[in-house]
This record gives structure tokens, C-alpha cells and sequence, in this order.
């Protein structure tokens, strides 16, 4: 799969963790392992130095989490207040159902 997300607008009130929900089929949950999905962004400010996306399909879930991380950073999820009105996210990978 691949999914390309382009935002044009954002809710001022939206809050908490970002997920791109919704996928087709939920994926197995027999092997207990997230699948990492290739991923490209831009306008999401995540505060580290070299910043990366990265982008997992948890076991018995549909849908795609999103962590950010980067030099001497944690890695975290991205939140709402990290992405701007013109953040656009590019995913592709495949997943067990």
C-alpha cells in the first residue's frame, strides 16, 4: 500500500497523538510484532536536531502510528500540535492480515 496525506487546512481545537486510521483490513495479530512502513514528510516540527518520521502498523490494529525522533531525541509520538495546515505525509509498506 501507499497512502499520501496532504493537509489544506487544521482544526485549531485538534489534540492528541496523529494516526492515519481507517485502513482496509486490520492487520493479524499472530506474529506480536509492529510492521514499519517507509516514510516521507514534510512540515512536521518536531523540535530535534535531523528529525525522522517514523511509521508503524501495530498487531491487530488498522491503523498507522506515527513516531518522530531524531540526534540525542527520543523518539515520541507526533502530536497535533507538531503538524502545521500544510503538513503532508507520504507512507507505503505492507502488513500480515
Amino acid at each position: 500500500f501507499t497512502a499520501y496525506v496532504a493537509l489544506s487546512a487544521k482544526d485549531g481545537a485538534m489534540a492528541g497523538d496523529v494516526a492515519i486510521v481507517g485502513l482496509p483490513f486490520t492487520m493479524a495479530s499472530d506474529f506480536h510484532v509492529d510492521y514499519p512502513c517507509a516514510a516521507f514528510w514534510t512540515n512536521i516540527s518536531t523540535g530535534a536536531t535531523n528529525p525522522t518520521l517514523m511509521a508503524f502498523i501495530g498487531y491487530g490494529s488498522a491503523e498507522i502510528t506515527l513516531y518522530c525522533g531524531g540526534n540525542a531525541t527520543a523518539g515520541a509520538s507526533v502530536t497535533a500540535s507538531m503538524i502545521a495546515s500544510n503538513t503532508q505525509i507520504m507512507v507505503s509498506g505492507s502488513y500480515h492480515v
